[in-house]
């Protein structure tokens, strides 16, 4: 995992997270968007959603930006 400040405000922040997903399932994951909530030290640090698509092998892995 990666994560970097893409822009910083006042009131919000955002990060550009780099997203290691597995798949350990015996079948191809077909990956339509993704939704996640991240948390820090038992609290939840950021929720997002990812547009992106895509497929992962069984037993494979991707990185997601």
């Amino acid at each position: 995992m990666d994560v970097r400040i893409a822009h910083a405000g006042v009131i919000e922040q955002e990060y550009a997270l780099k997203l290691r997903i597995q798949n350990p399932n015996a079948k191809t994951l077909s990956m339509q968007g993704l939704s996640y909530e991240m948390e820090l030290n038992g609290r939840v640090f950021a929720r997002g959603v990812s547009p992106q698509t895509g497929y992962i092998a069984p037993y494979g892995q991707a990185l997601i930006e």
